[in-house]
């Protein structure tokens, strides 16, 4: 078996997170996602749990940092953790630096929109 640690495990584990998302932008094979997500039950918790492990894994995860910044920005709305907006703002700047020190323009955007919209 290989390493159960570090990035390959962490994204591993923000994938399987994005399943059980509803809105959930996944950037890959949507029709994939959508089969197998009709056959999962929408769970917030889970995956705010999936990505807090998967920045175990590696914390530079900067995929699971834009969840958790989420889950901390929308609180109650996604049932998961009270809404603190200085820790979503905290991660969602920490997550914006390490999506641009990987070139991620994806993640860059929707870094800078969520903290546009915290100004």
């Amino acid at each position: 078996m290989g390493n159960q640690d570090g990035p390959q495990a962490a994204m591993a584990l923000f994938e399987l997170s994005q399943l059980y998302i509803q809105e959930s932008y996944y950037r890959h094979d949507k029709a994939i996602l959508d089969n197998i997500k009709s056959q999962i039950k929408q769970n917030n918790k889970r995956a705010h749990q999936l990505n807090e492990l998967a920045l175990q894994k590696d914390p530079n995860c900067y995929q699971a940092i834009y969840e958790l910044a989420t889950d901390y920005l929308a609180g109650e709305a996604r049932r998961v953790v009270p809404r603190d907006v200085n820790k979503a703002r905290a991660l969602y700047t920490k997550g914006k630096q390490l999506a641009e020190a990987a070139s991620d323009k994806y993640y860059i955007e929707r870094f800078e929109m969520r903290l546009r919209a915290l100004e």
